[in-house]
């Protein structure tokens, strides 16, 4: 079993969701809806990536890098879906943790390239 790839699909499938119960079910204020799209953007694309990277042969830390960039993918898109759907502003007082979870993501996969080169 493909954990990694499993998480990845999974928060593809929550970013198509999303984006249709944002179409057809929420109640958006223009500030709401622009969180939302930024939201579902951040998770689709780290959904693909994340499934990407739990498709790729295996490197030193490549497989560390899929699990904070699902770690961070939830924290900042999952605070913005929960604030909007609950009403509870404060909620996005975590995203900003969600965004340094992905900018980590994106430096354990440096270092997964600069292991791969010293190899």
């Amino acid at each position: 079993m493909n954990k990694l790839l499993i998480s990845g699909a999974t928060l593809g499938l929550i970013a198509v969701i999303m984006g249709a119960l944002g179409d057809h079910t929420f109640t958006l204020t223009p500030d709401t809806t622009e969180s939302l799209q930024t939201a579902i953007r951040y998770n689709m694309l780290y959904a693909v990536l994340i499934s990407c990277i739990a498709l790729a042969p295996s490197l030193p830390g490549l497989r560390i890098a899929g699990l904070v960039f699902t770690a961070g993918t939830i924290l900042f898109s999952f605070s913005i879906y929960a604030a909007i759907m609950t009403g509870i502003d404060s909620l996005t007082y975590i995203t900003p943790l969600g965004g340094l979870m992905i900018m980590a993501g994106w430096g354990c996969l440096i270092y997964a390239g600069f292991k791969r080169h010293a190899s």
